[in-house]
């Protein structure tokens, strides 16, 4: 059987043990490549690595923290540079919450509560890569 490519994903969170936490069991249980970022800077850095594999699935912190653009922010630039993989956004923060607000509005798109079960997680990882 030949060696098949590892279908690749971009977590970006600014907390990094739960970006390492959910790669870990995405990398076991879904056998996807994940790509660990904090930041739009770090997206940005590893892009041209890694946009001609054509990654399947953005998986995006609302609240990337203070000084730094918003998970919002990183889905229009990723949109942007040609990325047409799914994308959903995880929170922490209430409805109401203005970033929350901003990407319940971005038509398709899903906005899950933290925390999410890793089950479900993973359900959606396998449903971008069909």
């Amino acid at each position: 059987m030949p060696n098949t490519p590892l279908k690749q994903i971009l977590l970006v969170d600014d907390d990094e043990n739960l970006v390492d936490a959910l790669a870990e069991f995405l990398e076991l249980a879904a056998a996807v490549k994940c790509y660990r970022l904090r930041s739009l800077s770090e997206v940005k850095g590893i892009w041209p690595k890694i946009s001609e594999s054509k990654p399947i699935l953005a998986i995006l912190d609302i609240n990337l923290g203070a000084g730094e653009p918003s998970g919002v922010e990183v889905y229009h630039w990723l949109n942007g540079q040609g990325f047409r993989g799914q994308s959903f956004f995880l929170t922490g923060h209430a409805k109401d919450h203005p970033l929350v607000q901003q990407a319940i509005q971005i038509e398709g798109i899903k906005v899950f509560e933290k925390p999410m079960e890793i089950d479900r997680i993973i359900a959606l990882v396998e449903e971008a890569a069909r």
